[in-house]
């Protein structure tokens, strides 16, 4: 692995075990870079803070971007008790899921930046929840993949699950998680997963973005906290046998290896190196040209449709999901994919030019490449 990336799992590692790097020497604005691709600058504070030798403005920058998470953590930490009152005073049955259960395992919650609070709720609650949260002051923001988006000013973001798994990642976990709740635990109206079941849905979390796109580094120390934290409550034997269930045995594997090397004592292997590096130049949630490449077939030939298909097109049940005009006129459900189109066009351009790149560089040799390379990770 590049001696970058080397040094960059030090520093994080340092401050995972309650230390930093005073003495420390490398190339400080390429770790800064990868910190932002990475959303974990706050680490990077941490590791540096004493440090002589860091230049002026990086010192700058990362004491600006602490002092904002600081901010934002404590923020989002009070918001998710007022959505547990909001939610449970509303009798919905509802599951805090991801970072913000996650954030605890750090030296200090504010190391686990969060761009969301997630929480899953029934499907015929979410009008429910919507009358809710707007009543509490959040804008409903639209509905986008398997979840209902509430935004508060001035950085709060709620996204309301209607599957604990978003079956587009097509992981086959999703199936295990659907209902819930014979899964969970109550108290009141909120539930939670045992150590075990919690570490199935991370990691089925982190593999469905690892095998489509790409995923960042947190989602590795992340585990390895859970792992430290919960080691004698995990049941190995019911998680393997629910990743063999799902063919999913290998690639877990792997990936929980990746987090050990980095941040436990699993020993390096050339296999874990060269998933590293994948990680590494995913950022934190992964790159296009990589999703496109997952959506081809193995000879490259359906490239650009498959793309294409992706993100422009839902299907009709989805899209009578987000629309109540077309979920009561079916009649109109071309002309609300072609405004999704132009929204897409015009709103999302970035991204979707990210995409458009990806389709031109994703010819035969390279889908072909990377589909091997999945392959070797345990990809099956």
């Amino acid at each position: 692995m590049k001696k970058l990336y080397e040094d960059y799992i030090f520093l994080v590692r340092t401050v995972l075990e309650g230390g930093r790097a005073d003495d420390f020497s490398g190339d400080f604005e390429k770790l800064l870079e990868l910190a932002r691709e990475h959303n974990m600058t706050n680490i990077l504070w941490y590791a540096l803070r004493k440090n002589r030798n860091v230049p002026t403005n990086i010192v700058t920058e990362l004491q600006g971007s602490h002092n904002m998470l600081m901010f934002k953590c404590a923020n989002q930490k009070m918001t998710r008790g007022e959505l547990e009152n909001l939610f449970s005073s509303a009798g919905i049955k509802h599951i805090f899921l991801k970072g913000a259960d996650v954030a605890q395992l750090y030296p200090s919650e504010d190391m686990r930046e969060m761009a969301d609070i997630d929480v899953y709720a029934d499907l015929d609650s979410h009008e429910k929840i919507k009358e809710v949260l707007t009543q509490a002051g959040y804008s409903f923001e639209g509905h986008k993949g398997h979840h209902d988006v509430f935004h508060r000013d001035p950085f709060i973001s709620v996204e309301v699950h209607e599957s604990v798994l978003d079956h587009q990642r097509e992981t086959g976990l999703d199936t295990y998680f659907a209902p819930p709740w014979q899964l969970t635990d109550g108290n009141g109206f909120e539930y939670n997963f045992d150590p075990s079941d919690n570490y199935i849905f991370l990691m089925g979390h982190l593999f469905g973005h690892f095998h489509q796109g790409g995923v960042g580094v947190r989602f590795f120390a992340d585990m390895a906290l859970y792992m430290k934290k919960y080691k004698d409550e995990l049941d190995w034997v019911k998680i393997n046998s629910v990743f063999e269930r799902y063919n999913l045995d290998e690639v877990m594997n792997n990936l929980k290896a990746l987090s050990l090397h980095w941040f436990g004592d699993e020993p390096e292997s050339g296999l874990l190196d060269e998933m590293g590096e994948y990680v590494f130049e995913s950022g934190s949630y992964g790159k296009a040209a990589n999703m496109v490449m997952y959506l081809a077939n193995e000879d490259g030939s359906n490239i650009f449709s498959a793309a294409l298909k992706r993100k422009l097109f839902i299907s009709s049940s989805e899209m009578r999901r987000r629309s109540r005009i077309v979920d009561r006129f079916p009649i109109f459900l071309p002309i609300a994919y072609a405004v999704r189109a132009v929204k897409i066009i015009f709103t999302q351009f970035r991204e979707l030019r990210a995409w458009m790149r990806g389709v031109k560089d994703a010819d035969g040799e390279a889908v072909k490449n990377y589909k091997e390379m999945m392959r070797r990770f345990g990809v099956k």
